[in-house]
Protein backbone atom coordinates (compact mmCIF):
# COMPACT_ATOMS: atom_id res chain seq x y z
CA UNK A 1 0.00 0.00 0.00
CA UNK A 2 2.97 2.25 1.06
CA UNK A 3 4.35 2.04 -2.90
CA UNK A 4 0.95 2.50 -4.23
CA UNK A 5 0.51 5.48 -2.48
CA UNK A 6 3.83 6.97 -3.54
CA UNK A 7 2.62 6.04 -7.22
CA UNK A 8 -0.56 8.07 -6.64
CA UNK A 9 1.08 11.18 -5.69
CA UNK A 10 3.38 10.99 -8.50
CA UNK A 11 0.29 10.31 -10.98
CA UNK A 12 -1.56 12.59 -9.82
CA UNK A 13 1.07 15.44 -9.56
CA UNK A 14 1.93 15.13 -12.90
CA UNK A 15 -1.75 15.16 -14.36
CA UNK A 16 -1.94 18.10 -12.36
CA UNK A 17 1.15 19.55 -13.58
CA UNK A 18 0.35 18.79 -17.45
CA UNK A 19 -3.39 20.64 -16.94
CA UNK A 20 -1.95 23.29 -15.48
CA UNK A 21 0.40 24.30 -18.57
CA UNK A 22 -2.34 23.20 -21.07
CA UNK A 23 -4.36 26.10 -19.19
CA UNK A 24 -1.63 28.36 -18.69
CA UNK A 25 -0.61 27.68 -23.05
CA UNK A 26 -4.28 28.64 -23.55
CA UNK A 27 -5.03 31.23 -21.73
CA UNK A 28 -1.35 33.00 -20.86
CA UNK A 29 0.80 32.40 -24.02
CA UNK A 30 -1.63 31.91 -26.77
CA UNK A 31 -4.30 34.46 -25.90
CA UNK A 32 -2.55 36.76 -23.47
CA UNK A 33 -4.70 36.65 -20.47
CA UNK A 34 -3.08 36.76 -17.18
CA UNK A 35 -5.13 37.56 -14.64
CA UNK A 36 -5.38 36.85 -10.45
CA UNK A 37 -7.31 33.57 -11.35
CA UNK A 38 -4.15 32.18 -13.05
CA UNK A 39 -2.15 33.93 -9.83
CA UNK A 40 -4.48 31.79 -7.55
CA UNK A 41 -4.34 28.36 -9.46
CA UNK A 42 -0.92 28.81 -9.48
CA UNK A 43 -0.62 29.11 -5.54
CA UNK A 44 -2.60 25.93 -5.63
CA UNK A 45 -0.63 24.30 -7.84
CA UNK A 46 2.36 25.30 -5.37
CA UNK A 47 0.36 23.78 -2.29
CA UNK A 48 -0.46 20.59 -3.65
CA UNK A 49 3.21 19.62 -5.27
CA UNK A 50 4.58 20.90 -1.46
CA UNK A 51 1.43 18.44 -0.09
CA UNK A 52 2.46 15.55 -2.31
CA UNK A 53 6.44 16.09 -1.16
CA UNK A 54 5.14 15.84 2.01
CA UNK A 55 2.97 12.64 1.68
CA UNK A 56 5.76 10.70 -0.03
CA UNK A 57 8.17 11.78 3.02
CA UNK A 58 5.15 10.06 5.22
CA UNK A 59 4.85 7.15 3.03
CA UNK A 60 8.25 6.33 3.93
CA UNK A 61 7.86 7.12 7.36
CA UNK A 62 5.10 4.61 6.81
CA UNK A 63 7.25 2.26 5.64
CA UNK A 64 10.13 2.52 7.83
CA UNK A 65 10.30 0.34 11.39
CA UNK A 66 7.66 1.02 13.95
CA UNK A 67 9.43 3.18 16.45
CA UNK A 68 8.66 5.80 18.84
CA UNK A 69 11.32 8.40 17.02
CA UNK A 70 9.40 7.33 13.70
CA UNK A 71 6.26 7.67 14.57
CA UNK A 72 6.27 11.40 16.43
CA UNK A 73 8.06 12.55 12.95
CA UNK A 74 5.33 10.75 10.89
CA UNK A 75 2.37 12.80 13.30
CA UNK A 76 4.55 15.97 12.97
CA UNK A 77 4.50 15.71 9.28
CA UNK A 78 0.69 14.43 9.36
CA UNK A 79 0.47 17.59 11.51
CA UNK A 80 2.02 19.97 8.74
CA UNK A 81 0.71 18.98 5.95
CA UNK A 82 -3.12 19.55 6.48
CA UNK A 83 -1.89 23.15 6.10
CA UNK A 84 -0.95 22.99 2.90
CA UNK A 85 -3.84 20.88 1.65
CA UNK A 86 -6.22 23.74 3.36
CA UNK A 87 -4.38 26.17 1.35
CA UNK A 88 -4.82 24.16 -1.75
CA UNK A 89 -8.38 23.64 -1.62
CA UNK A 90 -9.07 26.90 -0.59
CA UNK A 91 -7.71 28.61 -3.03
CA UNK A 92 -9.52 26.71 -5.92
CA UNK A 93 -12.58 27.68 -4.05
CA UNK A 94 -11.51 31.49 -4.45
CA UNK A 95 -10.44 30.92 -8.39
CA UNK A 96 -14.00 29.08 -8.90
CA UNK A 97 -15.48 32.13 -6.96
CA UNK A 98 -13.45 35.03 -8.83
CA UNK A 99 -14.89 32.64 -12.17
CA UNK A 100 -18.29 32.88 -10.65
CA UNK A 101 -18.27 36.54 -9.76
CA UNK A 102 -17.49 37.39 -13.52
CA UNK A 103 -19.97 34.88 -14.66
CA UNK A 104 -23.33 36.33 -12.71
CA UNK A 105 -22.38 40.15 -13.86
CA UNK A 106 -25.27 39.85 -15.77
CA UNK A 107 -27.30 38.49 -12.67
CA UNK A 108 -27.51 41.30 -10.36
CA UNK A 109 -29.20 39.47 -7.18
CA UNK A 110 -26.77 36.48 -7.99
CA UNK A 111 -23.84 38.54 -8.76
CA UNK A 112 -24.60 40.13 -4.93
CA UNK A 113 -24.19 36.44 -3.55
CA UNK A 114 -21.04 35.76 -5.43
CA UNK A 115 -19.57 38.81 -3.79
CA UNK A 116 -20.51 38.14 -0.24
CA UNK A 117 -18.90 34.32 -0.77
CA UNK A 118 -15.65 35.81 -1.65
CA UNK A 119 -15.44 37.47 2.47
CA UNK A 120 -16.69 34.36 3.18
CA UNK A 121 -14.51 31.91 1.64
CA UNK A 122 -11.56 34.05 3.72
CA UNK A 123 -13.39 33.78 6.53
CA UNK A 124 -14.01 30.53 6.69
CA UNK A 125 -10.15 29.53 5.37
CA UNK A 126 -8.68 31.93 8.25
CA UNK A 127 -11.12 30.26 10.97
CA UNK A 128 -10.21 26.70 9.85
CA UNK A 129 -6.57 27.50 10.47
CA UNK A 130 -7.23 29.49 13.58
CA UNK A 131 -9.32 25.98 14.90
CA UNK A 132 -6.97 23.84 14.06
CA UNK A 133 -4.06 25.58 15.65
CA UNK A 134 -5.83 26.16 18.89
CA UNK A 135 -7.73 22.83 19.09
CA UNK A 136 -4.56 21.83 21.28
CA UNK A 137 -2.04 23.39 22.91
CA UNK A 138 0.65 23.11 22.47
CA UNK A 139 0.87 22.26 19.43
CA UNK A 140 3.41 18.98 19.99
CA UNK A 141 0.59 17.47 22.03
CA UNK A 142 -0.99 16.59 18.72
CA UNK A 143 1.92 13.79 17.93
CA UNK A 144 3.44 13.53 21.38
CA UNK A 145 0.38 12.76 23.61
CA UNK A 146 -1.02 9.40 21.44
CA UNK A 147 2.43 7.98 21.65
CA UNK A 148 4.35 9.21 24.83
CA UNK A 149 3.15 9.25 28.03
CA UNK A 150 2.41 13.43 27.34
CA UNK A 151 -0.83 14.84 28.65
CA UNK A 152 -3.56 13.76 26.03
CA UNK A 153 -5.53 16.38 24.26
CA UNK A 154 -9.48 16.72 25.27
CA UNK A 155 -11.46 14.48 22.64
CA UNK A 156 -14.33 16.75 22.51
CA UNK A 157 -11.69 19.68 20.81
CA UNK A 158 -10.49 17.29 18.05
CA UNK A 159 -14.59 16.34 17.39
CA UNK A 160 -15.36 19.50 17.12
CA UNK A 161 -12.49 20.31 15.10
CA UNK A 162 -13.20 18.04 12.89
CA UNK A 163 -17.00 18.47 12.51
CA UNK A 164 -16.68 22.52 11.65
CA UNK A 165 -13.51 21.56 9.21
CA UNK A 166 -15.92 19.15 7.56
CA UNK A 167 -19.22 21.08 7.35
CA UNK A 168 -17.27 23.94 6.13
CA UNK A 169 -15.52 22.33 3.55
CA UNK A 170 -18.39 20.78 2.12
CA UNK A 171 -20.63 23.31 2.49
CA UNK A 172 -18.35 25.55 0.94
CA UNK A 173 -18.01 22.81 -2.18
CA UNK A 174 -21.73 22.80 -2.73
CA UNK A 175 -22.79 26.05 -2.41
CA UNK A 176 -19.78 27.10 -4.98
CA UNK A 177 -21.52 24.29 -7.17
CA UNK A 178 -24.91 26.23 -6.86
CA UNK A 179 -24.13 29.54 -7.57
CA UNK A 180 -23.39 30.03 -10.93
CA UNK A 181 -26.33 27.46 -12.60
CA UNK A 182 -28.43 30.36 -12.66
CA UNK A 183 -26.05 32.24 -15.10
CA UNK A 184 -25.34 28.72 -16.90
CA UNK A 185 -28.41 27.93 -17.59
CA UNK A 186 -29.49 30.33 -19.40
CA UNK A 187 -27.36 29.53 -22.53
CA UNK A 188 -29.92 28.63 -24.73
CA UNK A 189 -27.32 26.05 -27.10
CA UNK A 190 -27.81 22.60 -25.41
CA UNK A 191 -24.76 21.21 -26.42
CA UNK A 192 -22.70 24.09 -24.84
CA UNK A 193 -24.87 24.14 -21.72
CA UNK A 194 -24.42 20.39 -21.01
CA UNK A 195 -20.66 20.84 -21.83
CA UNK A 196 -20.08 24.28 -19.18
CA UNK A 197 -22.60 22.84 -16.79
CA UNK A 198 -20.87 19.07 -16.75
CA UNK A 199 -17.32 21.13 -15.81
CA UNK A 200 -18.81 22.39 -12.63
CA UNK A 201 -20.89 19.41 -12.00
CA UNK A 202 -17.67 17.33 -11.60
CA UNK A 203 -16.97 19.35 -7.94
CA UNK A 204 -19.48 16.68 -6.81
CA UNK A 205 -16.85 13.51 -7.46
CA UNK A 206 -14.78 15.97 -4.98
CA UNK A 207 -17.90 16.11 -2.26
CA UNK A 208 -17.62 12.32 -2.50
CA UNK A 209 -14.27 11.85 -2.05
CA UNK A 210 -14.25 14.43 1.21
CA UNK A 211 -17.24 12.31 2.37
CA UNK A 212 -15.03 8.99 1.99
CA UNK A 213 -12.19 10.28 3.28
CA UNK A 214 -14.63 11.62 6.87
CA UNK A 215 -16.02 8.27 7.07
CA UNK A 216 -12.57 6.41 7.20
CA UNK A 217 -10.95 9.93 9.39
CA UNK A 218 -14.13 8.81 12.14
CA UNK A 219 -13.97 4.32 11.69
CA UNK A 220 -10.06 4.27 12.49
CA UNK A 221 -8.29 7.04 11.98
CA UNK A 222 -4.67 4.66 12.29
CA UNK A 223 -5.52 1.75 10.59
CA UNK A 224 -6.50 3.60 7.58
CA UNK A 225 -3.64 6.30 7.23
CA UNK A 226 -2.66 4.96 4.02
CA UNK A 227 -6.32 5.13 2.32
CA UNK A 228 -7.16 8.19 3.76
CA UNK A 229 -3.49 9.82 2.05
CA UNK A 230 -4.87 8.18 -0.95
CA UNK A 231 -7.80 9.72 -0.99
CA UNK A 232 -6.51 13.11 -0.04
CA UNK A 233 -3.95 13.10 -3.02
CA UNK A 234 -6.76 12.36 -5.13
CA UNK A 235 -9.35 14.39 -3.97
CA UNK A 236 -6.26 17.36 -4.41
CA UNK A 237 -5.50 16.49 -7.87
CA UNK A 238 -9.36 16.64 -8.83
CA UNK A 239 -9.77 19.96 -7.58
CA UNK A 240 -6.83 21.46 -9.19
CA UNK A 241 -7.50 19.58 -12.44
CA UNK A 242 -11.30 20.99 -12.51
CA UNK A 243 -10.47 23.84 -11.84
CA UNK A 244 -8.63 24.37 -15.07
CA UNK A 245 -11.00 23.21 -17.12
CA UNK A 246 -13.21 26.11 -17.42
CA UNK A 247 -10.53 28.37 -18.74
CA UNK A 248 -9.03 25.38 -21.31
CA UNK A 249 -12.95 25.49 -23.16
CA UNK A 250 -11.89 28.77 -25.16
CA UNK A 251 -10.04 26.65 -27.84
CA UNK A 252 -13.40 23.99 -27.90
CA UNK A 253 -15.58 27.53 -28.15
CA UNK A 254 -13.83 29.55 -30.78
CA UNK A 255 -13.59 26.07 -32.97
CA UNK A 256 -17.51 26.02 -32.82
CA UNK A 257 -18.33 29.49 -33.09
CA UNK A 258 -15.59 29.72 -36.01
CA UNK A 259 -17.05 26.71 -37.34
CA UNK A 260 -20.58 28.07 -37.39
CA UNK A 261 -18.89 31.20 -39.34
CA UNK A 262 -17.97 29.55 -41.90
CA UNK A 263 -20.60 27.52 -42.59
CA UNK A 264 -22.35 30.81 -42.64
CA UNK A 265 -20.44 32.13 -45.69
CA UNK A 266 -20.71 29.06 -47.08
CA UNK A 267 -24.34 31.11 -48.24
CA UNK A 268 -27.14 28.79 -45.65
CA UNK A 269 -29.64 30.30 -44.07
CA UNK A 270 -29.81 27.51 -41.88
CA UNK A 271 -25.87 28.49 -40.54
CA UNK A 272 -26.41 31.97 -40.24
CA UNK A 273 -29.19 31.60 -38.12
CA UNK A 274 -27.24 29.06 -35.90
CA UNK A 275 -23.88 31.11 -35.69
CA UNK A 276 -26.37 33.92 -34.49
CA UNK A 277 -27.58 32.11 -32.20
CA UNK A 278 -24.12 30.84 -30.84
CA UNK A 279 -23.18 34.08 -30.29
CA UNK A 280 -26.15 34.93 -28.36
CA UNK A 281 -25.24 32.06 -26.03
CA UNK A 282 -22.01 33.05 -25.95
CA UNK A 283 -22.32 36.62 -25.47
CA UNK A 284 -24.18 36.09 -21.79
CA UNK A 285 -21.63 35.15 -19.81
CA UNK A 286 -18.52 37.57 -19.74
CA UNK A 287 -16.16 35.61 -18.22
CA UNK A 288 -11.89 35.18 -19.37
CA UNK A 289 -12.18 32.08 -17.50
CA UNK A 290 -14.79 30.25 -19.58
CA UNK A 291 -13.75 31.74 -22.51
CA UNK A 292 -17.38 31.48 -23.44
CA UNK A 293 -17.42 35.59 -23.81
CA UNK A 294 -13.67 36.01 -24.90
CA UNK A 295 -14.12 35.53 -28.58
CA UNK A 296 -13.17 38.52 -31.16
CA UNK A 297 -14.64 39.72 -34.27
CA UNK A 298 -12.66 38.91 -37.34
CA UNK A 299 -14.43 42.10 -38.61
CA UNK A 300 -14.42 44.56 -36.32
CA UNK A 301 -11.07 43.37 -34.22
CA UNK A 302 -13.61 44.04 -31.01
CA UNK A 303 -13.69 42.00 -28.39
CA UNK A 304 -17.35 40.42 -27.93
Amino acid sequence: MVEKGQVVVAVCLAISFVVFCLRFYIRVVKNGQFTFIEITLLFALAMEVTFGGIQIKQYQLMAAPSTVTNAVELGKWTYANTYFYIACIWSVKFAFNILHIRVTEGISSVHVWAGHTLYLLGFTWILVYVTYLLKCLPVHRNWDAPITHAKQCPGILHAWDFWLHLALHLGTDIWLCILPFPALIKISEPRIRMAVCGVYSLAGLTIIISILRAVLLGLNRGASLEHISILTMIEVMVIVVMSCLPGMSSTFTRKYIHHDVSYTESGSAIGQRKSQSSYGNFAQLKEPGIELHGVRSEASGERL
